[in-house]
């Protein structure tokens, strides 16, 4: 399971690391996904599975080669975010989510 931890220096400077804790190789060998530091310039026309987007902001970072997938990243306004494999985590139905408000 992948984990992520945020510091917050007296300063209130904000430091950011994680683990990457998923069982598959990352740099091509043993034919693993392939990984690039990788750019999405703004206004780029990004194609999901759900929805295509539009991404408002540039953004960089590690992800796999020949898609918009990003591993690690943070875009021009500072947001930085990361891929959790999160394999112990289970999933509901939205019926059953909105039944605990």
């Amino acid at each position: 399971m992948c984990t992520s931890i945020e510091l917050t220096a007296e300063n209130g400077a904000k430091f950011w690391g994680r683990t990457m804790d998923l069982a598959m190789t990352m740099f091509g060998e043993d034919g693993g996904a392939e990984s690039v530091i990788t750019t999405i310039p703004a206004e780029a026309k990004v194609a999901s599975q759900l929805t295509d987007w539009t991404a408002k902001y540039a953004t960089m970072g590690v992800g796999v080669k020949g898609t918009p997938i990003l591993f690690d990243g943070i875009n021009e306004a500072g947001l930085a975010g990361d891929l959790q494999v999160l394999f112990e985590s289970t999933a509901d139905s939205l019926e059953n989510l909105k039944q605990r408000d």
